[in-house]
């Protein structure tokens, strides 16, 4: 085995590690990332004789989504797997719906089918738990191919595998597809590098696979962020000798990857398709414009600023507030932009593209023409393009790891962005501090600005000390790591309930099919009819 794959060993054990360490509770307690256990359904207490422990603040934003939706057509897709019937109809929604049309279900993802096939609770963890670290090997993988060090792009990894998004909507489907952003970057990189089938063949699955996931939303804006990747890097990559391809021949690979990957999951899109224009569909034109309140911008930094996920004392649910990215990853970020030599167009890109993404979701009106446009124009921005926006923040903070332990940030413009990152925050605080006080809520707010205080005055004393000592200080590196992701884990909620297999059949539902007068069983607000 070469050094570089006991180097890649190392990190994915490292990352393993640490998202083992996040979620503690789950993998050595036995809590659960589902919410079903508790969630209101058909039993008003939630799954039929859970007796464990109850979360006061669900822990993810959307706890209903997954319990109402995502396991159960897991199970629907289970149990027609167990009885060699084709995943085509749900009989279980009103008289009866599609299933494989219903896109949300993902009945051909081969990530549905392999959670399908193992239908416990401890599975499920570990299902969802193995997302987040796929998440954060392929970011370490794309940042080691751009040219980031070991150190940095351990960073960039946990930094992309812990977000804010990626936790508190950890039971969502969407991560089916999302998690899959850093390897199609990846790929794309690989084949400007040089045309192979492997690298073709790779783009081509990973296509499907997001087209696959279910969520149509989701998938846009990453190919999105892989479309505007392939741009840029095709105009400033630099040579590599005869075996780089023409920017044409680049280009009809990756369109004829991308075509191909589209074309095997037609079975799953012209269903779809042809369901859409029978069915409901709550997207109407115009939820492309949707935007977050310019108030609620503190919570990207300050974790829990507004309080729990599900009691916020500032009026705003939780779906209208951005979840975290963590002080320090930002800072990392705008060292990442602040380097003596002329910044890298890859720094400038991703650097361009949160810019836009904090204007879009905050309805800057110069961005808010890109909510008009087809597709973009049933797709909610904020919520969706998140993930895109917190990879690019995570490799320019994986950029910027290097830069401090390589010597090269230039201090005089980082101090300047310290302060004035310093103060915007200060500022926003200031705009919350009446709201705060009236909901008396002050010793939560001053905790989550000391931690804050704490992070930013940690980072500027790690940068010092690699100024001084240099980049071969093994204490500093490892400082750079441990930093972020102290905060990150800091931030994850623990408000968990045990785990419980959500499905238990309860004794009225045989006596419902004992009786066999012909009727219909539904539901409406909790009680059967």
């Amino acid at each position: 085995m070469k050094l570089r794959d006991h180097e890649f060993l190392r990190a994915a054990g490292l990352l393993a590690l640490v998202i083992v360490l996040a979620f503690w509770d789950v993998v050595f307690l036995g809590r659960t990332l589902l919410t079903s256990n508790t969630i209101v359904g058909t039993i008003p207490s939630g799954a039929y004789g859970y007796s464990g422990r109850r979360a006061a603040s669900f822990p993810v934003v959307d706890a209903g989504a997954s319990a109402w939706q995502y396991e159960p057509y897991v199970k629907v897709l289970h149990d027609d797997l167990v009885r060699g019937w084709l995943p085509l109809w749900d009989p279980y929604v009103a008289n009866g719906a599609p299933l494989l049309a219903n896109m949300a279900s993902a009945v051909l993802s081969p990530m549905r089918l392999l959670v399908a096939s193992v239908q416990k609770a401890g599975f499920w963890d570990f299902y969802l738990l193995s997302r987040l670290f796929l998440a954060a090997v392929f970011t370490y993988l794309l940042a080691r191919s751009i040219g980031i060090g070991f150190t940095g792009s351990l960073v960039a990894g946990i930094a992309f595998g812990l977000s804010g998004h990626f936790v508190l909507y950890v039971n969502m489907a969407d991560l089916d597809v999302q998690i899959w952003l850093p390897a199609l970057l990846l790929a794309t990189e690989n084949l400007l590098k040089r045309l192979a089938y492997r690298t073709f063949i790779v783009i081509t699955v990973l296509i499907a696979l997001m087209i696959l996931g279910g969520m149509p939303e989701s998938a846009l804006f990453m190919f999105l962020l892989a479309g505007l990747y392939f741009l840029i890097r095709s105009w400033t990559l630099a040579p590599t000798g005869d075996q780089r391809p023409s920017f044409r021949k680049a280009l009809i690979a990756f369109s004829a990857a991308s075509g191909g990957g589209f074309l095997i999951s037609l079975p799953q899109v012209l269903p779809f398709v042809e369901y859409l224009q029978h069915a409901f569909n709550p997207r109407a034109p115009g939820t492309g414009s949707v935007f977050f309140s310019l108030y609620t911008a503190p919570s990207l930094v300050l974790p829990g600023f507004f309080g729990p996920l599900h009691q916020t004392w500032n009026g705003i649910d939780s779906f209208s507030i951005l979840p975290y990215v963590g002080a320090v990853c930002c800072l990392l970020a705008i060292a990442g932009l602040c380097s003596n030599r002329p910044n890298s167009p890859l720094a400038v890109f991703f650097g361009g593209f949160c810019l836009f993404y904090l204007l879009k979701s905050f309805g800057v009106p110069l961005v808010q023409w890109v909510g008009r446009l087809p597709l973009f124009n049933v797709s909610i921005f904020p919520k969706h393009a998140f993930p895109a926006f917190s990879l690019s923040l995570a490799i320019l903070a994986g950029i910027g790891v290097d830069h401090l332990l390589e010597g090269t940030v230039n201090y005089t413009r980082f101090s300047v962005c310290f302060v004035l990152f310093s103060l915007i925050v200060v500022g926003f605080v200031a705009l919350n501090w009446r709201s705060a006080a009236h909901a008396g809520v002050l010793k939560s707010v001053a905790r989550s600005c000391l931690v804050f205080a704490v992070g930013l005055c940690l980072t500027w004393f790690l940068g010092l000390a690699a100024r001084h000592f240099g980049p071969d200080r093994l204490l500093v590196g490892l400082g750079l790591v441990l930093l972020p992701t102290a905060e990150l884990v800091m931030s994850i909620p623990r408000e968990r309930t045990d785990r419980y297999e959500a499905f238990t059949k309860p004794p009225f539902v045989d006596f419902l099919r004992s009786d066999r007068q012909i009727y219909r069983t539904f539901s409406l607000d909790n009680f059967l009819y």
